[in-house]
């Protein structure tokens, strides 16, 4: 098999001005999924329930960046005895960029699509690879999917139950520490989106997408009767319009700790505070949904206490 060397030396970045795909982060339990089925369901926006390729394309660059890097600019700057050194990086880069994002085209094609990709290992390297996105898709946007953490990290330790408290902390502050410090490169083209907005202010939220995305008075109908009447994979009676207490999370002495050490620099950074907010809405009553019949059986609640405020 002949390769043309010329070529494997000169890859240039590929660009997809005829699409407009709107990628969906944040956190793992942080909403991204009923923001997935907001504009899947509501909207009729084409996607994957998700993606998660992208993650991998980060770490392969970043992986072989600090393989190059650790034979030291010396060792590098002598290309005549070392292959290494002679190693095409841009062209490489480019190449591995353009192999990911080819797939979205082929399975997504032009036009308007979404990709669900939540973080839920360290260092974020979904968001981290978003201004890379947007050098491919010059018309790309992005919905960061945001929670406080005391309640994202419970979540998280309800239905993933065998994987260490740490893992949850260092998790979510990764995760908002790395769109704090990416975001800038994406001014104009991000939003940002309360889970409890989603919960408690629907309409509101799906007045905002509209406007961020550009979809019709039906598209936002749709979205706002997702997030209206759905619950997507709860794992415990909804309480959206009261932020939980650190009491109330039943976490030791040493948890504690490790979440004020972890957490409380990106909560304080975000307006997230231990106290928490309580709200006068009257939610309404909501179905519980899923996609996994075995994760949340549909019920209705018949606890209104929790879920009206006295002046309903």
């Amino acid at each position: 098999m002949q390769i043309n060397q010329t070529e494997m030396q000169n890859v240039e970045l590929l660009t997809y001005d005829d699409a407009t795909p709107v990628f969906v982060v944040g956190c793992v339990r942080s909403g991204t999924s009923a923001m997935m089925h907001a504009l899947r369901d509501g909207a009729r926006i084409p996607g994957f329930n998700e993606g998660n390729i992208l993650s991998l394309m980060y770490n392969v660059l970043e992986e072989s960046n600090r393989y190059i890097e650790s034979f030291g600019e010396e060792y590098l700057s002598v290309t005549k005895n070392h292959l290494v050194a002679n190693f095409p990086r841009d062209s490489f880069r480019n190449y591995i960029i353009n192999f990911f994002t080819s797939q979205y085209i082929e399975h997504m094609g032009p036009g308007l699509w979404y990709d669900k990709s939540p973080e839920s290992i360290l260092k974020a390297p979904m968001i981290r690879t978003c201004p890379t996105l947007l050098e491919v898709f010059p018309h790309a946007k992005f919905i960061f999917c945001k929670r406080r953490a005391i309640e994202n990290i419970k979540s998280r330790q309800r239905k993933f139950q065998n994987v260490p408290f740490e893992h949850f902390c260092r998790n979510w502050a990764d995760t908002f520490e790395a769109w704090a410090e990416i975001r800038e490169q994406l001014e104009g083209r991000y939003i940002e989106v309360d889970q409890r907005d989603m919960a408690i202010h629907y309409e509101e939220v799906a007045q905002q997408l509209t406007e961020f995305i550009g979809l019709s008075d039906e598209q936002t109908l749709g979205i706002s009767g997702v997030l209206g009447t759905q619950r997507h994979e709860k794992t415990a009676q909804p309480r959206d319009h009261q932020d939980m207490t650190l009491e109330e999370t039943r976490w030791s002495d040493e948890e504690i700790q490790l979440f004020h050490n972890i957490c409380l620099p990106m909560m304080e950074a975000y307006g997230y505070t231990l106290e928490g907010r309580q709200s006068d809405f009257a939610e309404p009553l909501k179905l519980l949904y899923s996609d996994d019949p075995e994760l949340v059986q549909p019920e209705f609640l018949f606890d209104l206490s929790a879920c009206y405020s006295p002046q309903s």
